[in-house]
């Protein structure tokens, strides 16, 4: 079971913000320094002071990026910047955007958010579907002490094939929205505050018996399980540290994109394209291609659990000139050979095959290698990875561009207990930072 309930979120004054597009930032992974800085530049009430603070010269223990964020967000709070919501409410979110890498397509994602009682992620209905780092935790962790605050919420997907959950929120939706904004992205943007008693305690009931996947924020999750154990919080809802703010959107949204991540080999000591090829013909039917047909594997729809890996491939032939290969794997009895313990869900994951057959096989690129990041490179854009390796950029060898991996086989690999490998998916766009936060008192 799973515990979603309404909170007293707190959100930037409207009286004080009109427009919101100016004081929200990106999720605090994704921001260069170039962008941080650019943000700060942007309105003095900026996010981006909270959830990714600068460093200055001369910092110390007791002065440093997570103190003055503490500092910032108080002073926010006494000279009404920021408001605390005046009774619980659930908090909606509708983004409309494009998106380039299906040729600019226009999607509309509704979620919405909410307190979620964390639960381990060895029990329970909260499921990751990637591993983790630990640096990325300290640095929550302090800032999660330092504001006294959740100051981002997790992504999450949820369930929703009887269109329960669809219908509540077409209700919670049908008023005026509290504010329209253009996000950091570009993308256009409604939020709702629902506080309707009677639809606030429906959509908490539909919820109670749906998974949740973990789809972008596992750091921010996990250190909120740390942050909690640092109270000595029981776990069963007594504490305000039990719980924390979610974003959750439905695995059946018209709107969700998931897009690839695509990957690049650099400074392989011995690599030869020719005979690796050569090679993976014992797995995959290798078969040319031209430029276009290797970016359109990028762009291509899994047609359902039986439609076996695609790969395509893009390196220098033996002269320096580029080389393009589309790869998809023979048989699905290839990776039962070669991986009998994993669970089927897992086994026909693209990625999985990749991982195993190809980069850990044929390149000798393990487990500990990926994580660390060894001779690899993730690219969100499929042509810029193509460019790397049709230029050989900072020693790139060789490109492999991916499909997306679909909803339902992220659920289904979860449920089994297994965590995808490193880097599998985008879920686009991301939520903006500073919508909602929920301070502790």
């Amino acid at each position: 079971m799973v515990t979603v309930k309404p909170f007293q979120g707190v959100r930037y004054n409207p009286e004080q913000v009109k427009d919101l597009g100016q004081v929200l930032s990106p999720p605090f992974d994704i921001i260069s320094p170039a962008e941080q800085a650019e943000l700060q530049q942007r309105h003095p009430w900026n996010y981006v002071r909270i959830t990714l603070p600068q460093d200055v010269p001369g910092d110390h223990e007791r002065e440093n990026r997570y103190t003055r964020a503490g500092a910032t967000l108080r002073d926010w709070l006494r000279e009404r910047v920021m408001l605390r919501e005046d009774r619980p409410a659930f908090y909606v979110c509708e983004q409309t955007f494009r998106v380039p890498e299906l040729g600019g397509r226009e999607f509309t994602r509704r979620g919405f958010i909410g307190a979620v009682l964390q639960e381990p992620f060895d029990v329970g209905q909260v499921y990751p579907h990637e591993t983790t780092l630990a640096a990325p935790k300290v640095d929550r962790l302090k800032l999660f002490n330092a504001t006294h605050a959740n100051e981002s919420q997790t992504f999450c997907l949820y369930p929703d094939p009887d269109g329960g959950v669809r219908a509540l929120l077409d209700r919670a939706t049908a008023g005026r929205p509290q504010a329209t904004f253009t996000g950091p992205a570009g993308d256009r943007s409604r939020f709702w505050v629902v506080t309707e008693p009677g639809l606030l305690e429906e959509l908490s009931r539909r919820m109670a018996d749906r998974p949740l996947v973990i789809a972008d924020g596992h750091h921010r999750y996990e250190t909120t399980l740390l942050w909690r154990q640092q109270h000595h919080a029981p776990g069963d809802g007594s504490s305000p540290f039990d719980y924390m703010p979610i974003y959750m959107t439905a695995m059946e949204d018209p709107g969700l994109v998931v897009l690839p991540i695509h990957r690049a080999l650099h400074d392989l000591k011995g690599f030869d394209l020719d005979r690796l090829l050569q090679a993976a013909t014992a797995e995959f039917e290798v078969s040319p291609a031209k430029r276009d047909e290797v970016l359109a594997v990028a762009a291509a729809q899994k047609a359902g659990a039986d439609d076996l890996p695609l790969f395509g491939l893009a390196g220098r032939n033996a002269v320096g000139q580029p080389l393009y290969r589309r790869l998809r794997l023979r048989s699905a009895e290839a990776m039962v050979r070669r991986a009998p313990e994993l669970p089927e869900a897992v086994r026909r994951l693209d990625l999985t095959v990749l991982h195993t057959l190809l980069l850990g096989d044929r390149l000798g690129l393990d487990a500990g290698k990926l994580e660390r990041k060894e001779n690899i490179t993730y690219f969100k854009e499929a042509a810029e990875a193509l460019a790397a390796a049709e230029r050989g950029v900072d020693g790139t060898q060789l490109a492999v561009l991916c499909r997306a991996t679909p909803a339902a086989e992220v659920l289904a690999v979860v449920q089994t207990r297994h965590r995808m490998p490193q880097k599998s998916t985008y879920f686009y766009p991301k939520v903006p930072s500073g919508l909602v936060l929920r301070v502790l008192e």
